[in-house]
C-alpha cells in the first residue's frame, strides 16, 4: 500500500526530487531486486524510479547506484506479469536516454537453471535485446509496444545496439518488421519512436538497403508512414 501511494506522488517533480535528496533510490533498487517481495511491490518500486528518470539529471545518479537496477528491471521485464513488464519498460525506456544505461541494458544477459515437470534442469537464457522484442510482439498491448518502440530508439543511438538489431533484421523476432509495423498500425508515440528507430539504423546505404529487404512492398508502405510522421509535429511529453 505504501508503495502505491509513493507511485502516485512520484508523478509530482518535487517528489521526485525527494526521493534522490534522501537517498531512496538504493531502497528502490533493492526492492527490485529481490524476489521476497510481492510481484506488486516490485512493479510498484520500478514505476516509482521510472518517474524519477522523467528527470534526466538523475540517469546517471541511477546508473551509479551500489545496487544497479539492471538486473531487477530486465527481469521483470522478461518474467513478469503484464503490469510488471509496463512498469519496467517504463522505466528503462527513460533510463536509456543515458548513454552508460543504453549501453547496460542493450548488453544485458541471463542464464540460469529452470526445472521442468520431471525436474530434469533446462537452460533459461535471455538477453536485453530479446526482452525488448518480446514486448514488441503482435499480441502485445499497446503500451508494451510503444515502451519497446521507444527502447528500440534509444538502443539505435549507439554502434553496437544498432549492430545488434541490424543482426537479427531477417530473423523470425525482426526487429526491423517489429518496427515497420509500428510506423503502420502503432500509437502515435509508437511511429514517432519507431520512425527514429529506422532513420537511426539508415547509417549508409548498405544498412538501408537491409532495412528494405526485409518486408518487399510491406517495407515501402510503412516508410511512407514513416515519412508522415517525421512530417508531422509531435508533442515531446506525449512521447516520451
Amino acid at each position: 500500500g505504501a508503495m502505491r501511494g509513493l507511485r502516485t506522488f512520484a508523478k509530482l517533480p518535487w517528489v521526485q526530487d525527494q526521493i534522490v535528496g534522501r537517498q531512496y533510490l538504493q531502497t528502490l533498487a533493492d526492492i527490485l531486486g529481490d524476489d521476497r517481495h510481492s510481484v506488486v511491490t516490485r512493479a510498484d518500486a520500478a514505476h516509482v524510479l521510472g518517474s524519477v528518470s522523467l528527470q534526466v539529471k538523475y540517469h546517471a545518479t541511477i546508473m551509479d547506484m551500489l545496487r544497479k537496477p539492471t538486473r531487477g528491471l530486465m527481469m521483470l521485464l522478461m518474467k513478469g506479469d503484464d503490469v510488471q513488464k509496463g512498469s519496467a519498460a517504463r522505466c528503462i525506456q527513460f533510463l536509456t536516454h543515458n548513454a552508460r544505461a543504453r549501453a547496460e541494458f542493450a548488453s544485458f544477459s541471463y542464464s540460469g537453471v529452470l526445472y521442468d515437470e520431471n525436474f530434469e534442469p533446462m537452460v533459461d537464457e535471455f538477453n536485453g535485446l530479446q526482452a525488448v522484442l518480446d514486448l514488441c510482439g503482435p499480441l502485445s498491448p499497446v503500451n508494451h509496444r510503444t515502451y519497446g518502440a521507444g527502447i528500440l530508439r534509444n538502443f539505435t543511438g549507439f554502434d553496437y545496439g544498432r549492430q545488434e538489431i541490424l543482426k537479427l533484421a531477417q530473423s523470425k523476432t525482426s526487429p526491423v518488421l517489429r518496427l515497420l509495423r509500428e510506423c503502420d498500425k502503432g500509437s502515435v508515440s509508437a511511429k514517432a519512436h519507431a520512425a527514429a528507430a529506422l532513420g537511426n539504423l539508415c547509417t549508409n546505404e548498405q544498412a538501408a538497403t537491409r532495412i528494405l529487404n526485409c518486408g518487399g512492398d510491406h517495407t515501402l508502405r510503412c516508410l511512407v508512414a514513416v515519412a508522415k510522421v517525421d512530417s508531422s509535429p509531435v508533442d515531446a511529453e506525449r512521447v516520451f
